[in-house]
């Protein structure tokens, strides 16, 4: 299968191989993330305006 195929299949399928959903790392991230004041209000900062330029709501 070609490298395009598997790359459209894994995206059609909701799940790539880099898929962090779920996995015990992101949960303990996450939970840290939402722990800290601080740590969350800096990547808000940081990211605010690219979810503004792409539309994200």
């Amino acid at each position: 299968m070609a490298f395009l195929d598997i790359s459209e299949k894994s995206i059609s399928e909701g799940k790539t191989r880099h898929t962090t959903f779920g996995s015990t790392l992101r949960v303990n991230v996450e939970r840290q993330l939402l722990n800290d004041v601080h740590l969350l209000s800096t990547l808000i900062r940081i990211y605010y305006y690219d979810f503004v330029e792409l539309g994200y709501s």
